[in-house]
């Protein structure tokens, strides 16, 4: 009897784990897709676009969920909606950490075509699964150019190295990096085995840590005059 309660009550507590995860999946869909979306209500207004800006500015500037802020301010109205998504200098920053398993191609993609990039500075994809990482990273790198200053990797799971070449070739002026707790998985054990046997290891060349010196080393001697915060 005792065992069959400890796990019902275990399976619960996995079902209900699930069950909020789903949610949460929900309502970060919902939320970018009222970026998209036209807003039903809209309202004369009597401010002009740069004073509104400002206003945006002056609330955003100390936020620190500036993402989902904007996301609430651009849901006021569809003439705000409309200039918030037109402005990039708004888009100065873009928090991902919540939103780590959602298909964010029609975000990008309105992003893209808005020119939202431009004036994007700083970039957080703590939490995300790597290849996911890698993946948001080249769109953000290759479309912001060199603005890029700070982006946070933090507890990255299973990312490659591949994210510093990227780093080296579109955004050569980080000043700020967090790639502390990110794992590599497979890719420490391959780094090891290299250590202990490198004849073994001779077909997982490319599947380097990202700390190893031949990855890291050419980061930094391109790259590392510009940090000022290497948190690793």
């Amino acid at each position: 009897m005792e065992m069959d309660y400890k796990q019902n009550t275990v399976e619960e507590e996995v079902e209900t784990v699930e069950n909020d995860r789903k949610i949460n999946k929900m309502h970060t869909k919902w939320m970018l897709n009222c970026l998209i979306k036209k807003v039903d209500t809209d309202f004369e207004q009597i401010l002009p676009n740069e004073i509104l800006i400002k206003i945006f500015d002056y609330i955003l500037v100390d936020d620190h969920n500036r993402t989902q802020s904007i996301i609430n301010l651009s849901q006021v109205c569809e003439s705000w909606r409309k200039l918030i998504i037109r402005t990039p200098m708004i888009w100065n920053s873009l928090d991902l950490q919540t939103i780590t398993d959602v298909n964010l191609n029609e975000f990008f993609e309105m992003m893209a075509a808005n020119q939202l990039f431009l004036c994007m500075k700083g970039l957080n994809l703590s939490g995300w699964n790597g290849a996911n990482a890698e993946r948001v990273l080249d769109t953000v790198a290759t479309n912001c150019r060199d603005n890029l200053h700070e982006l946070s990797l933090k507890n990255c799971k299973n990312i490659s190295s591949q994210f510093l070449q990227t780093l080296s070739t579109y955004c050569p002026n980080i000043v700020v990096l967090d790639i502390s707790s990110i794992t590599y998985f497979r890719l420490l054990g391959v780094y090891i085995r290299q250590i202990r046997n490198p004849r073994k290891a001779t077909s997982h060349q490319n599947s380097q840590s990202p700390f190893a010196a031949p990855v890291f080393r050419p980061y930094l001697e391109k790259c590392g005059n510009n940090l000022i915060s290497l948190n690793m």
